[in-house]
């Protein structure tokens, strides 16, 4: 008979694989984030909306939802068989004890109940990591599908942007209304104009010339 090591070895095996596994949802997440703000940024932004683009739209927001989709299957809804806890596994040993009481026939039924719970854990436990690595490994996909998609969007959204008319109306506004302030300010600095002062200057000139 294989030895009980054994299957606890592959039982804490897969509970190792598992949080590898999850420690690996931090840069898909983080990139998911991203693709979709970049997705938001790009449809507000187009203004020409040709036949091509928005089937680029299209595909870039089905496979979106897809790594989205595989993304969240690999993340959620699993439950782990985990084997009883050692206040359970104390417990059983004493009615063991209180039904045979004999340490030998004890340790054996103790170690066929770990042995069996051990396999049933690992058993489970493979499926669930399998399931969860899949589905992981399929969003991942997508999202390399999503990045020359992504890529192609921007370039049409950059040459979108520098297809659209410069506004020179608002420009000859703004310089009108600086040259006006800049009048307005000449006229200030001068000062306003006194008509009796004027005249006295004309009067003096005119002694002057006489003289």
């Amino acid at each position: 008979m294989i030895d009980l090591e054994f299957y606890e070895k592959l039982y804490f095996h897969e509970i190792e694989a598992q949080k590898q596994i999850e420690s690996r949802y931090q840069i898909p997440l983080a990139i998911l984030v991203s693709l979709i703000s970049f997705y938001g940024y790009i449809v507000g932004s187009l203004s020409n909306y040709t036949y091509f683009v928005t089937s680029l739209l299209g595909i870039e927001l089905l496979i979106l939802i897809s790594a989205i989709y595989f993304f969240v299957r690999s993340f959620y809804g699993h439950n782990y068989q985990l084997i009883s806890g050692s206040k359970e596994i104390s417990e059983y040993e004493a009615e063991l004890y209180e039904q045979y009481n004999d340490e030998s026939v004890v340790r054996e039924k103790l170690d066929l109940f770990l042995r069996q719970a051990y396999i049933d854990g690992t058993t489970a436990n493979i499926e669930i990591n399998d399931k969860k690595a899949n589905n992981l490994h399929h969003s991942i996909t997508m999202i390399l599908l999503n990045i020359p998609v992504i890529f192609m969007l921007f370039v049409f959204l950059i040459n979108d942007i520098n297809s659209k008319p410069k506004n020179t109306n608002t420009v000859m506004y703004v310089m009108n209304i600086d040259k006006n302030m800049s009048n307005k300010y000449n006229q200030v600095k001068q000062g306003p104009k006194c008509p009796i002062i004027d005249e006295a200057k004309k009067t003096n000139l005119m002694k002057e010339s006489n003289k």
